[in-house]
Parts: C-alpha cells; structure tokens; sequence
C-alpha cells in the first residue's frame, strides 16, 4: 500500500536513505501520482484543514484516477476522506495541504527520479540579490540599469500560455491568452491589475489574479496589464545574452504587438548606486515598491543574481503582541504556533508578523503570557492601506531578533499608523544596505 511507503521513508533518519527508498519504489505509478497530486504547484484542491467525520475502509489507491481528473468540491473530497481507513486518513488529510511531512521535497523528488517530475521554480526564476555593502562595491555601475519594480505577480509568457512563478498555467479565460505564442521565446514580468488606470493594491490585484486562475473572469471596470522586463529563447538553463540585448528583444516583441495591456518596464541609466538609490527613493515616494538594478552585460541564469540588485524600502516599527495565531494542524508549526499578531497603539494596523527560529517559536509558545502585551521590534517594507472594515496592515513584516530571541521594548507604548506612516516617508534605509 502506498501508506506503508510513506510511512517508510518518513522514519528513515536521513535525506539520503530516504531518497534510496524511493528509488527502490519507482515502479510504482500510484506512489508517483500521489507525489504529484501533493507537491506539484499546478494542482490546487482548494481546501485547508479538512477532517474526517467516520472512516470506511479505502485506500489512497482507490481515488488516484478521480483527484487526477480534478475539479472536486469540498463535499466530494469530504466524501472521499471520510470512506478511508483510519491509516490512510491522515496521509490524504497531508496531500491535500499540500505537505506529506515524509522529509522530501519536490528538489528531493526529482534527483531520484533523474528529470524535473515536479515543477522547480529555481530552475526558471532569477532572483534578485540585495544591496549589502559587498554587493554593491562588486556590482557594475557603468551605464547600469534601473527599473521600477512592480508590485504585482510575476509571471511568464511564451508558447506555453501564461505562467506563473510556481509553474502554473493561467486559464484560456485571461484576456492575454490570445497573445501568447505569437512571439518566439519567453517573456518575463508582472501582471498588475488597474482600476480607471489606477494600479490596485498588492493584496486586491493578486486576489483577482488567483480568482482568475480558477476561472473566475474579472470585473468589466478591470483591466489586467502585462508589464514586461526580461526574455530569454526557452526554458533550458542559462542565456548568455547581456541584458542589454534582452531588453531590446523586449522592445522589438512588445513594439510589434502594439497593445496598450502589454509594455516594456521604463528604465533608466546610471553610473553608481547613489544615482540608482535616488531613483528607487523616488519611486518609493510615489507609494511604489522599489526599484531594480541591473548589470548591462548581466546573463540570465536561475540562481541569486549578483548582477541585478532589488532596490526597496525597509524600516521598523514597534507593535504590540495581542495573541498567537495558530499555526497550521498538520504542518510543521502545529505544536507552536504559526505567527503573532500586533497591533498599532491606536488600533489601526493590525498585522501578523512571521520570520521566527524554531527555538524562539518553541520558547514563545512555552509561555505566550510573557509576550502577548508586550511592544517588540517589527521590520517591513511598505504600508498596505486600509480597505473597508480591514485595517490597515504591513507588507512582509517580519520580527526583529535580538541574538537568540526577538527583540522586546522596554516601552509601554506602541508606535500609531500616523507615526509609521512618517517613519517609512523619512526613513527610507534599502534594504541589505547596511550589511
């Protein structure tokens, strides 16, 4: 049975013996579709923490065709769990969260299996480094480029469709559908949704974004844009051309498509940091996120560039702790918790703040009382304004350490949304800057 597999390679001690378990059960067709169906990032069943009513007595094995076929309602995979015995119970319960805690990953996965079985965005994606103080004396600054850094949801495009970072393929329903494979090669960018040509925020943009993945078509008063920075030939490895030449590519392929929904990010030249840092400074000012650096001779490759730099606003603020927030039933931070919420002096930000060690999670959750009401340390990036009844909140807060614990102020006080908002206008520290 495929459980007692699982329950194999979860009590080997270690990655390598687990991963030769596996190989020693790759013949085996409904091991794989379970892999599959539980790591794969373009299978979504759209349920958290779904639990058994009764238990019959089925196997994994006996739905493995019908969760493949997709498109099952919460009340089907209900139905489903619930006529599992009591060993299989728990294994589909981790499949559908997307984690079977056996101690491999989708990286683990597909070395054993000798090809990427399981999408790996690290082999499409380059990410940006950040601009500590070596980073930017190694960086080239001659006729280097700045562009604004969108703050929307990366995705590519190419004969394939429309791509997300995590693989996924957007529907036939997206309105650039009908533009994607006219052109060779693969374009990368950002899709931002716009309101009477307003950007929208983050939050609400994204959120139309992955209602459209499910099929849900947008509102008619929004318009997506598609706004575009990068290109490279295929999917395979590394392209040696310098930027500057993949941006021209950009240019010559969005110039030929004439379409006001898909354009070439604007950008800028600049000879040092300094000049890089005013531009992204400025943006930041207009309520964008950033800006990005980019080396003119950079290659793309998929790993950590050190030549293209991302160029954002940090600060720091002081919160008060008012509760833990449970962490996931069947995932790692079950017996802890999953992250603090805090709270603005006035009330008028209220945000849950993550970024913790497994030894602080493990000292806080022991005795929460000696937090929760205390001030601590938060760093984020950027405010996200109110919307409604929801206050405003932070965007990527995360809790400042101070050395093998968090960072508590010996303070009674917390700072307000109105002081926040003036430490983000006036502080404007880059993020890595001074490391």
């Amino acid at each position: 049975m495929i459980s007692n597999i699982l329950a194999l390679i979860k009590s080997e001690s270690g990655l390598k013996a687990k991963q030769e378990l596996l190989r020693s059960h790759m013949h085996n067709a409904d091991l794989l579709d379970i892999l599959f169906l539980t790591y794969s990032p373009s299978v979504n069943f759209g349920v958290v923490d779904i639990k058994p009513n009764t238990y019959g007595s089925k196997q994994l094995e006996d739905f493995i065709l019908r969760l493949k076929a997709g498109e099952l309602s919460r009340e089907q995979l209900q139905a489903m769990l619930d006529s599992l015995d009591k060993t299989n119970q728990p294994w589909m319960q981790k499949m559908l969260n997307g984690n079977l805690g056996i101690g491999l990953a989708a990286t683990s996965i597909n070395a054993v299996l000798g090809y990427e079985f399981i999408w790996d965005s690290s082999k499409h994606y380059m990410r940006c480094s950040l601009p500590t103080k070596k980073a930017i004396e190694k960086f080239d600054w001659d006729m280097a480029i700045v562009q604004e850094k969108f703050d929307g949801s990366y995705c590519e495009m190419g004969a394939f469709g429309l791509r997300t970072r995590n693989g996924n393929i957007y529907p036939s329903i997206h309105p650039l559908h009908i533009y994607t494979g006219i052109s060779p090669g693969i374009l990368m960018g950002e899709l931002v949704c716009y309101r009477d040509d307003k950007a929208l925020p983050r939050e609400e943009s994204n959120g139309i974004l992955n209602s459209l993945m499910q099929g849900t078509e947008p509102a008619d008063d929004i318009s997506i844009r598609y706004h575009v920075w990068d290109w490279k030939a295929n999917d395979d490895g590394e392209c040696d051309l310098p930027y500057t030449k993949r941006l021209a590519k950009v240019q010559e392929i969005v110039n030929s498509l004439a379409l006001d929904s898909i354009t070439c990010v604007d950008y800028q030249v600049v000879s040092t940091f300094e000049e890089a840092k005013a531009i992204a400074i400025d943006y930041i000012k207009q309520g964008k996120e950033g800006a990005v650096a980019k080396e003119r001779m950079g290659i793309w490759a998929p790993t950590t560039s050190k030549q293209m730099m991302k160029l954002k606003a940090e600060a720091e603020c002081d919160l008060r702790i008012k509760e833990l927030v449970a962490g996931d039933a069947l995932g790692k931070h079950a017996d802890t918790f999953g992250s603090i919420r805090c709270e603005s002096e006035d009330g008028k930000l209220v945000v849950d703040v993550s970024g913790f060690t497994d030894k602080q999670r493990e000292t806080i959750a022991v005795n929460p009382n000696h937090y929760i009401g205390k001030i601590v340390a938060v760093k984020f990036n950027n405010i996200m304004p109110a919307d409604g009844a929801r206050p405003a909140s932070l965007f990527l807060p995360r809790i400042q350490k101070d050395g093998d614990g968090i960072m508590v102020r010996d303070k009674d006080e917390a700072d307000t949304l109105e002081r926040i908002q003036e430490i983000i206008e006036s502080g404007f520290v880059i993020s890595g800057e001074d490391k």
